[in-house]
Parts: structure tokens; sequence; C-alpha cells
């Protein structure tokens, strides 16, 4: 998982055994709106939208059943 923020610093995740992953303070200096990527077994799919402030919690759409157009849950590497 990666994150780009907008001050174009990014910074790669890795997920727990649950798949979750988090990030306590962003290291640039302007985070929003941020573009997420997941990387799996070398290849790179990324968000088709940009994330807003407050729209940080990923499993409101990647959850079993996926909404608002995205995909259900999304495992990486």
């Amino acid at each position: 998982m990666a994150i780009t923020g907008a001050d174009g610093t990014r910074v790669e995740l890795v997920s727990n055994a649950n798949g979750n992953f988090s990030l306590e303070r962003w290291p640039g200096t302007n985070l929003y709106p941020y573009a997420a990527e997941i990387i799996r077994d070398g290849v790179t799919s990324k968000m088709m939208t940009q994330r807003q402030a407050g729209e940080n919690d990923c499993n409101s759409c990647h959850g079993a059943i996926g909404l608002n157009a995205a995909l259900g849950r999304i495992i990486g590497s």
C-alpha cells in the first residue's frame, strides 16, 4: 500500500495480519488530496479518485461488498 500526498511525498505502508494499516503523522507538508495505490506481486493498482480530508477509512467502501463504486476487500502483498 502506498499513499502519495498533494505535496508529492510518497509513503509505503505494510498491512498487519488483518489487512489494516495506519500512519500516525504525515511526514510531508500537505497530504490532501492524496492518491492511494496497492501493490501485489509487483503489480500496482491505483485508486481512480483522490481522497479528501475526512475520507481516511478505507473499510467504509472496501468491505465485504464494495460500496461507492469501490471493489470489495483488496489484498496486497
